[in-house]
């Protein structure tokens, strides 16, 4: 079954913070303190073309991403989307990157609302790096 992907509201903030626990490279960074996400997300707010993505099947988030919005003069001036940071519930960040998710998200990059829509998308994956702390 396919979520339903919206914009993350700041009542999201706890399921977004327990997928990144979850996932192999945040495993080691567990917090309940949540002061430091709803930072975040208010500043990635205020951000013209950066959103944070949540995936909502029946009414539990069990995926996010980051979505940040890149205008340039290739193709007609047509805005693409870069999407990283990708969690799901259940899932291994390597297995997060599956081609099929993969799809699933980028076809979204032309469903979303007018503000935040793109005609293209990019898949960004970091590898594995050790932590630099804060």
């Amino acid at each position: 079954m396919i979520p339903a992907f919206r914009p993350a509201r700041r009542a999201d903030i706890p399921a977004i913070a327990a997928l990144l626990d979850e996932d192999d490279l945040g495993s080691g960074r567990k917090s309940r303190d949540f002061a430091p996400y709803r930072a975040a997300f208010d500043t990635m707010r205020s951000e013209v073309g950066t959103t944070v993505i949540v995936g909502e099947l029946d009414g539990r988030v069990i995926a996010d991403y980051q979505w940040t919005l890149i205008t340039g003069l290739p193709r007609g001036g047509a805005r693409r989307a870069q999407i990283e940071s990708v969690r799901a519930a259940g899932c291994s960040s390597s297995l997060a990157t599956t081609p099929a998710r993969a799809r699933t998200v980028c076809t979204n990059a032309s469903a979303m609302p007018p503000a935040i829509s793109a005609s293209r998308c990019r898949w960004t994956e970091l590898p594995a790096v050790p932590d630099l702390g804060p």
